[in-house]
């Protein structure tokens, strides 16, 4: 967007304009690349299939599940609550709700416990970045979920449109949000102020807990994400 306005201000064009149909054009092509990717990934699941998805995937989850249902396909589904902030509870449980899907609200301290009954077949997420290597970066939680996945022989499915370009994790900058967050539910304080909290926003899955990325360009394996540049076509 800022290149863009640099482009329109120097063009002498009207600025506002020029922003508006940039966003939209963005923005259309975000959703189209998503479109793709969910289809992509909604073959991965079976009729009948329960997920288990963490925090707020946007479109990823969405058209995933949009692509599943236009398939013919019955989906129930876990959503963790997602503290502090609860995106899950608030923005995936009630999109999915909307979308007719069948929903269950857990707490983030109940995944493991969830997967260990064998009511989940797959575990799905969205990625903020995949690495080259195969390392996923999500909403913080993800990693423990993972970890619980493979211990219960459950796939774990990461969502992204695109590979990121870092080659490992390290390549990517981490946000730590501010621990006084931890610290209060619901608008209450619930520890007293002689402790202190820690946010870390986001954790990393290595590959070898990763069943498959899905991607705008097909389906691969997160120890062979190469090939997703290697691929000109869907």
């Amino acid at each position: 967007m800022l290149a863009d306005a640099e482009n329109t201000i120097s063009a002498g064009e009207d600025l506002a304009d020029a922003l508006w149909s940039a966003a939209s054009r963005h923005g259309e092509d975000y959703l189209g690349r998503s479109r793709t990717m969910g289809a992509y990934a909604a073959e991965l699941l079976r009729d009948g299939d329960v997920i288990l998805t963490h925090c707020w995937a946007e479109s990823y989850l969405t058209e995933t599940v949009a692509a599943a249902l236009g398939q013919g396909k019955t989906l129930r589904a876990y959503v963790t609550e997602t503290r502090p902030y609860l995106q899950g509870a608030r923005l995936t449980a009630e999109s999915l709700a909307e979308m007719g899907v069948d929903t269950t609200v857990i707490t983030d301290n109940m995944g493991a416990h969830v997967l260990s009954t064998g009511r989940v077949s797959a575990l799905v997420t969205a990625a903020d970045r995949v690495t080259m290597d195969g390392h996923v970066i999500n909403k913080v939680g993800t990693l423990q979920l993972a970890v619980a996945a493979h211990a219960f022989a459950v796939p774990y499915y990461a969502l992204v449109q695109h590979p990121a370009d870092a080659p490992t994790a390290e390549q990517v900058p981490m946000e730590e949000r501010d621990g006084e967050d931890v610290l209060h539910a619901l608008g209450t304080r619930t520890a007293s102020r002689l402790v202190r909290g820690y946010y870390p926003s986001f954790d990393v899955t290595p590959p070898r807990f990763v069943s498959a990325v899905a991607t705008d360009r097909g389906r691969f394996s997160a120890f062979d994400l190469a090939s997703y540049y290697a691929t000109e076509t869907a």
